[in-house]
């Protein structure tokens, strides 16, 4: 795999993208590029919704992680400031865990949505 593949999962299977294959005109196919740009840019499109969701997923899951913990940690110590809370909350190692993976999932929405854009451009080249 190359820095243009990415692999992630859509609808719960494994699904392998070849964005630079993808996103490059084959000058000797072009009414074959012609025909499939439509398709693709709608492919795309699902498997970037899939990301924003699973993004999305992630960052409610932190979030209830949070809500969860700072209850918690008010109900054990009611005197504790505000700052005291959010100091236990950030220096707990899930706190680094969920924050981690909703930035892998951001940058896969990311580099998706590139994608997307690009299969634009090409089809605008393609017309």
């Amino acid at each position: 795999m190359n820095e243009n593949t990415l692999t992630l999962k859509v609808d719960g299977a494994d699904v392998t993208l070849d964005i630079g294959q993808d996103t490059a005109i084959d000058v000797e196919d072009l009414s074959g590029e012609m025909e499939r740009i439509a398709s693709l840019i709608a492919w795309y499109g699902r498997v970037l919704a899939a990301a924003i969701r699973s993004r999305d997923i992630a960052d409610d899951d932190y979030r209830h992680w949070r809500a969860t913990f700072a209850r918690d940690h008010v109900t054990a110590n009611p005197k504790d400031a505000e700052h005291k809370v959010k100091s236990a909350i950030e220096s707990d190692r899930k706190f680094i865990q969920y924050k981690r993976v909703i930035r892998e999932r951001g940058e896969i929405a990311l580099r998706l949505q590139k994608a997307v854009d690009a299969l634009e451009i090409k089809a605008e080249i393609l017309r």
